[in-house]
């Protein structure tokens, strides 16, 4: 089926239809995840313009898509292109690609941090969260906006989410202050449970090794009471613990 068919279903109000015709794009734009083809080049802003509308059923695992697709399978062709000097020429258009719509998800963070506002739902507002996070050029209010957010009056999930996020930008992308990292920190003493799990399983995907046991103590620990919790996150959808527990972020 052709993609603007797809994402025309992806788009219906039926949640059914719409998880199925999702699936279906994955596979068309990114199969297994692995790298994009031509057709995400059109695809992916459709979908960023997609989650705007508040009609659309599955914002949230659109977002989520979105998020997973910037992590995991956005960059592959570079790192082709990178490491097979003498397939350059064949690599070059896939490139292309990559570039177009790595700029079509930063056009679009001005639209996706309004996401994140109260009058959407928690499951739209974390994954809005996890996608803006992965954005290697975000807005440079993000990181107060979220720790502002984690002061509100909401879920653990979403909170779970917002920590995470703060440590993808902060540690990861290197945007944040000692302070941010410090922050971070202080959620591994919460009396939640998932607050602690879900700060461990952040704060451990990005230590070396060495300084992953404490850690990894914390989140064991956490994790009878707090798994349930920090299963519900968007940042761990399609995962399990034992996924994070190993994940390494570089």
């Amino acid at each position: 089926m052709k993609v603007q068919k797809l994402v025309d279903r992806v788009c219906t109000s039926n949640p059914r239809t719409a998880i199925s015709a999702l699936n279906s794009l994955e596979e068309q734009i990114s199969p297994q995840g692995a790298a994009f083809t031509e057709e995400a080049v059109t695809a992916i802003p459709l979908l960023l313009e997609a989650v705007a509308r508040p009609e659309v059923s599955i914002r949230a695992e659109i977002l989520n898509y979105l998020g997973d697709a910037y992590a995991y399978t956005l960059g592959t062709w570079q790192f082709r292109w990178d490491d097979e000097p003498d397939m350059r020429d064949h690599f070059s258009e896939m490139v292309a690609w990559e570039t177009s719509i790595s700029k079509s998800y930063s056009d679009s963070t001005p639209a996706l941090l309004s996401l994140v506002e109260e009058d959407n739902g928690e499951s739209v507002r974390g994954s809005a969260v996890y996608l803006l996070s992965r954005i290697r050029k975000p807005l440079p209010e993000l990181i107060p906006t979220l720790q502002d957010m984690y002061g509100e009056k909401i879920g653990e999930p979403l909170k779970a989410d917002i920590i995470e996020g703060v440590a993808n930008l902060s540690i990861t992308l290197r945007l944040g202050h000692l302070s941010d990292v410090q922050w971070l920190r202080e959620k591994l003493s919460s009396s939640s449970p998932a607050i602690r799990l879900g700060a461990a399983l952040s704060l451990m995907a990005r230590e070396e090794a060495d300084d992953r046991s404490a850690l990894a103590r914390i989140a064991h620990d956490a994790r009878a009471e707090g798994e349930s919790t920090v299963q519900r996150t968007a940042w761990m959808a399609r995962k399990s613990i034992d996924w994070a527990l190993e994940r390494r972020v570089r």
